[in-house]
């Protein structure tokens, strides 16, 4: 609710019992009202008289109403950056704290805006609410300045908020070394995954390597990535090679590898257990072949079978 008789840099915009609204600062006999600015600096005037410019467009809109402004706020908080990529999350409290830095905390207060107060526990769970637009026409009139520096802008110009598909659409690089397609774009599928970041797994068909990267909110980088799985080419060759009477370190030079990749997918081969612990009794020599995502997606199904033949909860 506007105060009693309120008024910007001396300029009265309301009428004493706050029933109507000034349009435009002129008296209803045509004469322009000037701002007292005696006690006024040249800057708060001329920030009240934009506010007062901003509230005159605000009230002459015919076709914005509260649903329209709302999804215009959603969209201009996303394209500044004020939403997280998944969506399900507005950074209120950043939002606030750039928008108070913008405006200034004594200019804030000359509005009845305490920015600690606002920035409360209570005051954000009806931050951004649409419900909450209607209530509060001071503070989103003033995150429309902030978004768009003006009203006019606000209204008349798009403001289009999309996040980009991580890690793009494809054909994405082998990287593994010793296969014939490395460093080629052969790879068209991926699993993307959602949750503090984005993460894409990679799987090659020709050598079954499968890395994965971190998207969103992280730049994306190619050139950075975790192993899953060598794959089976790598696995293949290994074994070969150790058949063929190779030490690990002579392995290792002709798979551009080190001695202690070699010995760990060499393990299953020369009958030997990897002392790691899977969850969900993942069998480690699976892992090796297919990666962990891969081999629990396998080996649960068989779990559960076993476990229902065996009447075990």
């Amino acid at each position: 609710m506007i105060p009693h008789g309120y008024n910007f840099g001396g300029i009265e915009v309301t009428n004493e019992t706050c029933e109507q609204m000034l349009i435009d600062s002129i008296c209803p006999n045509g004469h322009e009202i000037l701002a007292n600015v005696d006690h006024c600096s040249n800057k708060v005037t001329d920030e009240n008289q934009r506010l007062i410019d901003d509230l005159a467009i605000l009230m002459k809109q015919t076709s914005a109403n509260l649903d329209t402004s709302f999804i215009k706020l959603i969209s201009y908080a996303g394209a500044k950056g004020y939403i997280h990529f998944r969506g399900d999350f507005i950074y209120k409290k950043r939002l606030l704290s750039d928008m108070t830095e913008y405006f200034g905390v004594e200019y804030l207060k000359s509005f009845g805006l305490d920015p600690a107060y606002l920035m409360s526990e209570k005051e954000m769970v009806h931050f951004l609410q649409k419900n909450n637009l209607k209530d509060n026409l001071i503070l989103y009139l003033l995150i429309m300045r902030f978004f768009a520096y003006n009203v006019k802008d606000w209204f008349y110009k798009d403001e289009n908020y999309s996040i980009p598909i991580p890690f793009g659409n494809g054909p994405w690089l082998c990287v593994n070394t010793i296969c014939p397609q490395y460093n080629n774009r052969i790879i068209s599928t991926i699993y993307r995954k959602a949750h503090e970041w984005v993460t894409g797994r990679f799987s090659c068909p020709y050598c079954g390597m499968i890395y994965t990267r971190r998207g969103i909110p992280k730049t994306e980088d190619e050139t950075q990535y975790s192993i899953d799985t060598m794959g089976s080419l790598f696995i293949e060759q290994a074994v070969l090679f150790y058949e063929n009477g190779l030490t690990f370190d002579e392995i290792a030079n002709k798979l551009l590898s080190n001695r202690t990749t070699i010995r760990k997918y060499l393990m299953p081969h020369r009958g030997r257990k990897r002392s790691k612990a899977y969850p969900r009794e993942v069998d480690p020599s699976t892992v090796l072949e297919l990666g962990y995502h891969q081999a629990a997606a396998t080996e649960l199904p068989k779990i559960e079978e076993c476990r229902s033949s065996l009447g075990k909860p």
